[in-house]
């Protein structure tokens, strides 16, 4: 897609990320941090 339309702004990563946080679904984020999970725990330190 990045070939096509070009990079994407700061500000659009960031309004993607914030409607992303609002779902009711799994998001990229949530796949993010079970990928970060060890045991089912994600340490946030």
């Amino acid at each position: 897609m990045t070939r096509w339309l070009g990079p994407q702004s700061e500000l659009e990563v960031k309004e993607q990320l914030t409607r992303e946080v609002d779902a009711n679904r799994l998001t990229s984020l949530d796949r993010n941090l079970l990928g970060r999970a060890q045991e089912g725990v994600v340490d946030l330190r």
